[in-house]
C-alpha cells in the first residue's frame, strides 16, 4: 500500500499542495508507485507521454541523446521534483529521456488526471505554469553558458548546481556522485577535460575527491570562477 498524497512530507513544496483533499484522494486512487533500479529507463525520447512522474526518493538523470554513444545531460532531478510535465499539454513525443541514477521510488499519475486538475483548479494551473517558466529560464541559462563560458566556468557552475541538488539530511555536504562521463555531458565537453580540471580544483583545495564522490570545500572560489567568465 502506498503513501497517501495528503500524508506526503513534501506536499507543501509540490504542485499537488494546491489540490483539495478530494482531489488528492482522486490522485491516490489513480496513481501507481513504481520502483526503478539504477540505470533503468523511466521514459525515453520519441515515446508519447501518458503520465506525470513525482520522485519520492532517489535521483533521476534527464538527458538528450546526441549520437548513439553520446548524450547531453540536461539536469538531475531529486526527491520532490516533478518530471515529464512539459510534455503533457500536447501529444508530441518526448524529446528527452529519464533514467534512474540510483534506486528510485516514483509516483506515476495519469495524464487525464493532470489535465482535469489544470482545467478545474486555477491554483494548480498557476503552479504548473510557474514550473514551465522555471524550466524555460533554466534552458535559456544553460544555452547562454554554452555560448559564452569556457569549460572551467561551466564546470564550476555545474559543481555548485549539482552539490545544491544533492544536499539533503543524509548528505549535508552535498557530495556529488556522478560519473566523469555524465559530468562531461553536463558541461558540454569531453571526459578527459573534466578529469584535468577536477584535478586542478583538487590541487587548489577547492574540492575533495573520494570514493563517496566530489565534495566542494571552497564554494566561494567556484563562484568566483563562474563570475569571472560572465
Amino acid at each position: 500500500m502506498h503513501t497517501s498524497c495528503a500524508d506526503c512530507l513534501i506536499l507543501k513544496k509540490c504542485i499537488f499542495g494546491k489540490c483539495s483533499h478530494h482531489e488528492l484522494q482522486s490522485i491516490d486512487f489513480t496513481k501507481s508507485i513504481q520502483t526503478y533500479e539504477k540505470n533503468e529507463c523511466i521514459f525515453e525520447e520519441n515515446r508519447i507521454p501518458s503520465s506525470l512522474y513525482c520522485i519520492q526518493s532517489g535521483q533521476v538523470k534527464i538527458y538528450k541523446k546526441v549520437t548513439h554513444h553520446n548524450q547531453f545531460l540536461f539536469r538531475i532531478a531529486k526527491k520532490g521534483d516533478i518530471i515529464g510535465y512539459s510534455y503533457l499539454l500536447t501529444e508530441a513525443p518526448y524529446t528527452i529521456s529519464a533514467v534512474a541514477m540510483e534506486q528510485c521510488k516514483i509516483a506515476i499519475i495519469p495524464r487525464n488526471i493532470v489535465l482535469d486538475l489544470l482545467d478545474k483548479n486555477s491554483a494548480f494551473m498557476h503552479k504548473y505554469l510557474e514550473l514551465l517558466s522555471v524550466e524555460f529560464n533554466y534552458t535559456i541559462e544553460v544555452a547562454g553558458n554554452f555560448a559564452y563560458k569556457p569549460v572551467m566556468g561551466r564546470l564550476a557552475q555545474a559543481l555548485l548546481f549539482l552539490s545544491k541538488t544533492c544536499k539533503n539530511e543524509y548528505n549535508p555536504l552535498g557530495t556529488i556522485q556522478i560519473t566523469r562521463r555524465d559530468l562531461a555531458s553536463f558541461t558540454g565537453t569531453v571526459k578527459e577535460t573534466v578529469i584535468r580540471i577536477l584535478k586542478k580544483f583538487k590541487q587548489d583545495k577547492t574540492i575533495e575527491i573520494s570514493k563517496k564522490g566530489i565534495t566542494i570545500l571552497d564554494p566561494e572560489k567556484l563562484v568566483f570562477i563562474c563570475e569571472l567568465y560572465q
